[in-house]
């Protein structure tokens, strides 16, 4: 049997997008024929154009809607958490003052600018052709120049990686990073330091998918494993926003980690530490978190515009989360929540954690101990969790100790009536 690869035929076919973006471009111009000839050719000027009119009134149109397809995937790439950018507000802003002009020219000023005479034609040719292409031209440049910097930047990013590989490398290798030495031996602290240090230094230089890639290689190499002394201490380590999703990290130690707006979808994070890490705003959905320490966490939702809004040192403050609006808009910007949806909590510490607004539906908590979490109530805890068998609730009580008195206290006020 060929062990050589099936050759990829992809790159043959039409994207969908590509197949509606020409539906409607035909669709566009045969409503203009149809209603340029027919019904509105008196207000139009329609009528009197030839076919090279007609190619160039085309021209026009598919100008258009490539300008308009390059400014929504600009806009599409640089927006975050639906804010709009200035740029498209000032865009806009010319757009309404355009046609208020127009709007004042056809009425109130018609007298001064005589536009009762002009069609729409007319306009076209005003703006021309030559407009369009230009900015096509220059947005095209603007994207080519878009995709040289992600292209500069990947390289940068592989090259501080393959740095960091081998640096590591020799700490292991020459300094035997990892290896337990004498007690009198003075060099092994000062080498997991400068492990340390580095490690710290290269994911601040990351973006989100490059993230993975040291915190893997730490993690293969044993050096974050979870209850071993000399363990890197990864505690504000920059994982923000890093696409960790489908990763296998079992008995990590990240306590104390900044994992806010992590993608952690699918993560087996079982038997880790995360105490005192900062998980706000992170996806979570499906993950495997049994026996996962989480004690004192910040599962809150996470501001963009406003990363200081509910972060430790400000709940340290005694804020009352009970008190606080945690889906309130502040400058547009909606709160990300954090996602724990599916996700297996099976014997997890979320003792004292802050859960405020945290989505867990369907999540199993299963012997968890949630006892002083803060923001959430045991009624919304058994609202959302699939099981909460043997759980320890907010209020300390076991689950069913307190579903008992729940029910007895219901059966008493029934009783009453």
């Amino acid at each position: 049997m060929s062990n050589r690869a099936p050759t990829r035929m992809y790159r043959w076919l039409v994207p969908t997008r590509i197949i509606w973006g020409v539906l409607i471009i035909v669709l566009l111009i045969l409503v203009s024929l149809i209603l340029g000839n027919a019904a509105l050719q008196l207000y139009r000027g329609f009528g009197e154009m030839d076919v090279w009119d007609w190619l160039s009134l085309t021209l026009s149109v598919l100008a258009v809607a490539v300008v308009g397809w390059l400014l929504s995937r600009s806009f599409a790439r640089h927006q975050r958490d639906w804010l709009v950018p200035t740029r498209i507000i000032w865009g806009m802003l010319i757009i309404v003052l355009i046609l208020l002009g127009l709007v004042l020219g056809y009425t109130v000023l018609e007298p001064y600018t005589n536009f009762g005479e002009r069609r729409a034609w007319d306009w076209l040719q005003l703006g021309g052709i030559s407009l369009a292409i230009a900015l096509v031209g220059w947005l095209i440049t603007r994207e080519q120049r878009a995709r040289e910097e992600q292209v500069t930047l990947e390289h940068t990013q592989d090259e501080a990686l393959t740095a960091y590989l081998d640096q590591m490398s020799n700490l292991m290798i020459d300094q035997r990073l990892g290896t337990p030495r004498e007690e009198d031996d003075d060099l092994q602290p000062s080498v997991w330091k400068v492990a340390q240090a580095r490690t710290l230094a290269v994911l601040l230089t990351m973006d989100e998918e490059h993230k993975r890639r040291p915190l893997k290689l730490v993690y293969e190499l044993g050096l974050i494993t979870n209850g071993e002394e000399s363990t890197l201490k990864l505690k504000n380590a920059a994982l923000d926003h890093a696409n960790l999703s489908e990763l296998s990290l079992r008995g990590a130690n990240l306590r104390g980690a900044d994992l806010r707006s992590a993608n952690l979808i699918g993560v087996d994070l079982s038997d880790s530490d995360l105490s005192e890490a900062d998980l706000r705003g992170a996806n979570l959905r499906g993950a495997n978190l049994s026996g996962v320490n989480l004690m004192r966490a910040n599962l809150l939702p996470y501001d963009e515009r406003n990363p200081e809004r509910w972060s430790l040192h400000h709940l340290e403050k005694r804020i009352d989360i009970s008190q606080e609006d945690l889906r309130r808009r502040k400058h547009l910007t909606i709160t990300k929540t954090t996602n724990l949806r599916e996700t297996v909590l099976i014997g997890a510490q979320l003792s004292d954690a802050w859960l405020g607004d945290v989505d867990l539906r369907s999540a199993d908590l299963s012997f968890a101990d949630v006892r002083g979490a803060k923001g959430i109530t045991n009624e919304k805890l058994e609202r959302q969790a699939s099981s909460l068998e043997g759980a320890i609730m907010p209020n300390g009580q076991k689950y069913e100790d307190w579903l008992e008195n729940k029910g007895h206290g219901e059966n008493g006020e029934n009783a009453g009536h």
